[in-house]
């Protein structure tokens, strides 16, 4: 029997070609006075869902929607911000 000498196959490391959304609910909800908790309790949202879209591991747009409509927001760009290489 051969020995296989082969290696494993790893995922590219892409995370500095791409570039990254920022979810500013917090710096939001600051302006208009409501707490993560109520707004995540009145839309039906686990808190924890919206946790990970401020961290940006996920952003869902279903949600999102919901959260823009909610708080009355009619552009992306209150909410969202695209980070480039050259802002960090």
């Amino acid at each position: 029997m051969t020995e296989d000498k082969r290696e494993p196959y790893r995922k590219p490391d892409t995370s500095n070609l791409l570039p990254r959304v920022k979810f500013n609910l917090d710096e939001v909800l600051k302006k208009k006075g409501i707490y993560q908790t109520d707004l995540a309790d009145e839309l039906g949202i686990r808190r924890s869902t919206l946790t990970g879209m401020k961290t940006a591991r996920s952003i869902n747009l279903h949600y999102l929607g919901k959260i823009m409509q909610r708080l009355d927001i009619k552009d992306f760009n209150e909410i969202l911000e695209l980070i480039t290489e050259d802002d960090k």
